[in-house]
């Protein structure tokens, strides 16, 4: 594996994550100082994630035409514009506009996945570069929240303007240390009706066929939708109950960051080797799913601490083993 495109993919998926994530814990905030109604705030986090789906799917069809590292300075720039125009937001309409506008490009991470198990030859690399992923993931989920709810006291625009600076800096980086992209050749690529361009139906006919990547999509599907219905309404309810505010909320995803790193540091690695990615697999989705059914069933002041864990735990073990 080419060590040097590890460090800088990693470093770019950290600066990434810290960037999107200083804004995370002030958004619904903001929303209800511009008048939105709880339904209304819940809906921009599955906008945000729709606008994901679809920028994905159009930015994996971009980076197999044009080259991975090409279509990731891209969306390292768009992010920088979308963030800072994130910022200047005057009411709710341009909260939601800009918000779906950053999940659109927020593709890098995904960019940066299929890089990395590009370069992997074995799973047992695959697993071990997805692991640090999780790392450097885990580290920018600890210091965005951290920073943005320290940096809150002087306002949303101040937070907004600094993490696009951050994803500013990661742009200059990449365009100096990522790999010139490469154009498209052979018969697989820039020929009408090569590939999966052009030919819609083809990943229908390529489930049908491995019913085994099916169940893993719907896996991937069930687990990422659960998962964002529960953090779209996280932060109000820990208002409501809790009385948190934007910077608890950010100390509560810094913990919840630290249990990442540390599962994908110490555990997810010799978990996957020891029981195998299905068992892996089974106990991250249960973790997930008991961390949602604690939030119902209970109120107590160790929810906001404990349940973040329990979804980061969770997490660590499922994403390695479903790429």
């Amino acid at each position: 594996m080419n060590t040097m495109l590890l460090h800088t993919l990693m470093l770019t998926v950290w600066l990434d994550c810290m960037g999107s994530m200083m804004v995370q814990p002030l958004i619904p905030f903001l929303a209800l100082k511009f008048g939105a109604a709880p339904s209304e705030i819940g809906f921009m986090q599955s906008f945000f994630s729709l606008m994901q789906v679809f920028g994905t799917f159009t930015i994996g069809k971009l980076a197999d035409r044009f080259g991975e590292s090409l279509v990731l300075r891209c969306c390292l720039l768009s992010s920088t514009v979308s963030l800072a125009a994130f910022g200047l937001s005057q009411n709710f309409t341009q909260l939601l506009f800009f918000r779906g506008l950053s999940g659109f490009f927020a593709g890098t991470l995904s960019v940066c996945q299929s890089m990395l198990v590009g370069m992997a030859k074995t799973p047992e690399e695959r697993v071990n570069a997805m692991s640090q992923m999780g790392v450097v993931q885990g580290a920018g989920f600890c210091l965005g929240p951290g920073i943005g709810g320290l940096l809150s006291v002087y306002g949303f625009t101040t937070v907004a303007f600094t993490a696009s600076g951050l994803t500013l800096l990661n742009f200059v980086m990449a365009n100096f240390t990522l790999p010139s992209p490469e154009p498209d050749s052979g018969p697989e690529s820039g020929k009408e009706g090569a590939g999966v361009e052009g030919k819609p139906m083809e990943l229908i006919g390529i489930l049908k066929a491995y019913p085994g990547l099916a169940v893993c999509y719907a896996a991937s599907f069930l687990q990422s939708f659960g998962f964002s219905n529960m953090t779209s309404t996280q932060t109000l309810m820990y208002k409501d109950l809790y009385g948190y505010d934007g910077k608890e909320m950010g100390q509560v995803l810094f913990v919840a960051g630290m249990v990442m790193i540390v599962m994908q540091q110490l555990i997810t690695k010799s978990a996957v080797k020891l029981l195998g990615e299905k068992t892996c697999l089974m106990i991250g989705c249960t973790a997930r799913s008991a961390s949602g059914y604690i939030v119902a069933c209970f109120v107590a002041w160790w929810i906001p601490i404990i349940i973040p864990a329990l979804n980061a735990s969770g997490g660590a073990l499922i994403n390695p083993c479903l790429l």
